[in-house]
């Protein structure tokens, strides 16, 4: 039988799954929902879906008025298409499959006797076994042993993604030979898994011999002859794929099986992707339970629907840049809780279910930041043995928090500026660029206005991470968040005692040097270990609280008068004025020269002639 382009459509109709053949003999083959198009398909969307177009010795799909995308990927203009590509819309798919993959016939090549199985049947067992208890990986295995036997293949595995922990790194979910070690599917997954993954599209191997990868150490290891890999796709984002291979020489993975290959691969992918949402939704519980136990999540837990609260005004701006895909500057002093700010952007975010990888820029060596951030591969430097994904890499599909950004140097602010304007990355050791699909949400406590009139921080990076600022006020600016703060980790403590009159106002009259983080640790300190029947002021353990600045008669003024000239007193009051404010700013001199109203150089001059440079 002479072998021509065909696209496999698949779509659901009364509850059942409909499959239909199509060969592309016109040059251009229309697909849409009325009797004129060419390819007539049930769908809720109304119109032309795509158009098949045929050039000299290639096809391209040029979409029509609604979504479509091809291996996961939107595409809104004219796109090649390669054999085994996924086309997909609301409530449908297809496969296309170029004149290279010859008509299904009675047998397969090499004398063996074709499988009986057919893709319609396989997918309404598959249906059935999901509605069973349990039934998710019983039809993770029936898939796997379907693709093993229409293949012709001799061992299959299904590999998932690790997620935020392992990024770049596979784990087997089934296997259709049990005893295949693992350490074979790592070296398969260095070559063909890797180039199907990267792709977003089938790889078929026929044959080893001859082929480029006939001298990769990682395939003559496994004692490849003949192989196909799947990746599995939903939506944009890749779950992981199907990898089926033969080693008997001249046994070959049957090349007229592909196009049903690829169907019942995408039904993998929509049971990995399952399987993905159930197993972070686990993890997520227990972070949040993890939270709550440890306190790290107080900030926004308690109740905030006061309007006089500034954590209310906060968490306003939270719920309103969260959806939008802006990128995020955090402003606040140490201990003020960026990073829980972070991770509510994140867990209001349409990336929720992506992972939310933290970076702290401060606490990384320089020389190691980069390496940390874009990843290396193998050789790359001395002691890289194994090739290694980036935080970026980590973070596709979610949320990067960059913390301390303020403390990346100048050589790599350029780097990190290129890999956001150009949303791609180039690992160490690598000359292949990664793309990138993670939302950046930077932090600091510093002054970054200051930085970047200083030269010290990227105006270019700086506007490009700028989409939208938050800034956390100090919790010494925030006296009316105290009480319920104090109240929520009390109750976190786990000690059925109540903060007496006297120690709520020592708490509201504290300068917070150290923010939420220090009243964290000031009431479960008291809590644990205060004698009383309640929490008392002496319970706090804090200083008498340090008069205030305005309308203060008493210490500040203290001794004033034994000043002569108006200078001295003049330079008696700036030094005292000075002391004071860098108190209330908890010995942050950049906060305290912004206060001021003066630049950090002449708030260090200050300091010199008071002894204390």
């Amino acid at each position: 039988m002479i072998a021509m382009p065909q696209l496999i459509v698949t779509y659901v109709q009364g509850g059942c799954v409909n499959e239909q053949r199509y060969c592309l003999a016109k040059r251009m083959t229309s697909v849409g929902t009325e009797l004129s198009h060419d390819i007539v398909v049930d769908s809720v969307m109304k119109g032309v879906l795509f158009t098949v177009m045929q050039n000299t010795a290639s096809y391209e799909l040029v979409p029509g008025r609604v979504r479509v995308r091809i291996n996961g990927q939107g595409v809104s203009r004219a796109s090649g298409l390669s054999s085994c590509d996924r086309i997909e819309w609301e409530d449908g798919c297809a496969v296309f499959l170029d004149s290279s993959v010859p008509v299904a016939e009675a047998s397969g090549g090499g004398g063996r006797t074709s499988s009986s199985l057919k893709p319609l049947e396989v997918l309404q067992n598959i249906a059935s076994t999901l509605q069973s208890p349990g039934g998710a990986q019983t039809a993770i295995y029936q898939t796997l042993d379907a693709l093993v036997e229409m293949s012709g293949a001799e061992t299959g595995y299904l590999l998932s993604e690790m997620g935020s922990s392992g990024g770049g790194a596979w784990e087997m979910v089934a296997s259709h030979k049990p005893e295949v070690s693992s350490s074979r599917r790592e070296l398969v997954s260095n070559t063909i898994l890797k180039e199907a993954i990267e792709k977003r599209r089938p790889v078929y191997v026929e044959s080893i011999i001859g082929h480029p990868w006939s001298d990769a150490a990682s395939v003559i290891e496994a004692k490849i002859f003949s192989a196909a890999c799947f990746p599995l796709i939903v939506g944009e984002k890749v779950f992981g794929a199907v990898l089926l291979f033969t080693r008997t020489p001249g046994r070959a993975i049957r090349r007229d099986t592909l196009g049903d290959l690829s169907l019942l691969a995408a039904q993998s992918a929509l049971m990995l992707a399952s399987r993905a949402e159930l197993r972070f939704a686990r993890r997520e519980n227990a972070r949040l339970r993890e939270l709550v136990r440890s306190g790290d999540g107080s900030a926004l837990v308690y109740d905030v629907s006061r309007t006089d609260s500034a954590m209310a005004e906060l968490d306003r701006r939270i719920s309103k840049i969260a959806p939008t895909p802006l990128s995020v500057i955090i402003l606040g002093e140490t201990g003020s809780g960026k990073e829980i700010v972070a991770r509510e952007l994140h867990l209001r975010s349409g990336r929720s279910k992506g992972p939310f990888v933290a970076v702290n820029c401060a606490a990384i060596p320089a020389t190691l930041l980069e390496s940390t951030l874009f990843g290396y591969e193998r050789g790359a430097f001395t002691g890289a043995e194994r090739s290694q994904p980036g935080k970026f890499a980590l973070a596709s599909g979610g949320t990067l928090f960059l913390d301390e950004i303020g403390e990346i140097p100048p050589e790599l602010q350029s780097k990190l500026l290129r890999a956001l304007q150009e949303k791609q990355i180039e690992p160490l050791g690598s000359r292949r660029p990664v793309a990138i699909d993670a939302r950046i949400i930077a932090a600091t406590h510093k002054d970054i206005d200051a930085a970047v009139r200083d030269g010290g921080f990227r105006q270019d990076l700086y506007y490009r991470l700028n989409g939208a600022t938050v800034r956390i006020a100090p919790l010494r600016e925030r006296v009316a968040d105290i009480r319920p703060l104090a109240a929520h980790f009390l109750k976190l403590a786990g000690v059925n005692k109540d903060i007496s009159t006297d120690a709520f106002l020592l708490l509201e009259k504290h300068s917070w040097p150290g923010n939420v983080r220090e009243l964290e640790q000031v009431v479960t300190r008291a809590a644990l270990l205060g004698e009383g029947a309640g929490i008392s002021a002496d319970d706090l353990e804090l200083d008498a609280p340090v008069a205030a600045a305005s309308g203060d008669s008493g210490v500040f003024w203290e001794g004033m008068w034994d000043f002569g000239s108006l200078e001295e007193a003049q330079g008696a009051f700036t030094h005292g004025y000075v002391r004071r404010m860098l108190e209330r700013g908890g010995g942050n001199r950049t906060l305290t020269a912004r206060r001021l109203g003066i630049s950090e150089r002449t708030l260090y001059r200050l300091l010199s002639t008071m002894g204390e440079g």
